[in-house]
């Protein structure tokens, strides 16, 4: 038999003591429900308004590149361009002095949620576009026709320098942080 066996834990509760009340009690309950800051509200829309822009113009880069220079072609990226540039701009200069101000926002965790995300997306971009290219190159030598090789290391340059440029710009900001 262990040492205690016989003793419930209950027991002091059950000989006279009361039940620490919730305020004395060193677990604290968590929301269920995380809402975001002001800020972090702002970094989310930020955000999207670059996933929106980095879309247009490699759309746009794309379409150029692979002969789709038509009115009709270019009209919806063009036109999401033109929606997305100044709402990035205009909260990536909000939040930018915001931070400049206060420098804490930068450990926020909705902006870090924000951007982490946003890292994994332009990663996932680079990296499933560098098999595209693998892909193309391995077809070339192989015995089916397939589009011009020029075209596909286009293409890879393309979102390399889009999503890999966002990746980067990210990747630097967060270490910087890390650093003391």
């Amino acid at each position: 038999m262990f040492p205690n066996d016989d003793q419930n834990e209950e027991a002091p509760y059950l000989q006279g003591h009361k039940a620490p009340t919730p305020k004395e009690d060193p677990i604290k309950p968590m929301p269920v429900v995380k809402v975001l800051s002001t800020h972090g509200l702002e970094y989310a829309m930020m955000t999207i308004s670059l996933w929106l822009t980095a879309f247009a113009l490699g759309w746009i880069f794309l379409n150029l590149i692979n002969g789709s220079r038509g009115y009709d072609n270019l009209v919806v990226p063009i036109s999401a361009l033109i929606t997305g540039v100044p709402i990035f701009g205009l909260f990536f200069i909000r939040l930018h002095l915001a931070e400049m101000r206060n420098p804490a926002l930068r450990l926020e965790a909705s902006r870090r949620r924000w951007t982490q995300l946003t890292q994994m997306v332009a990663f996932l971009a680079c990296l499933i576009n560098v098999g595209v290219f693998i892909y193309a190159v391995m077809k070339h030598f192989g015995s089916e026709p397939t589009p011009s090789l020029g075209k596909a290391a286009g293409d890879l340059a393309i979102v390399l320098v889009i999503a890999g440029g966002i990746l980067s710009y990210y990747w630097r900001e967060e270490h910087r942080q890390a650093r003391p």
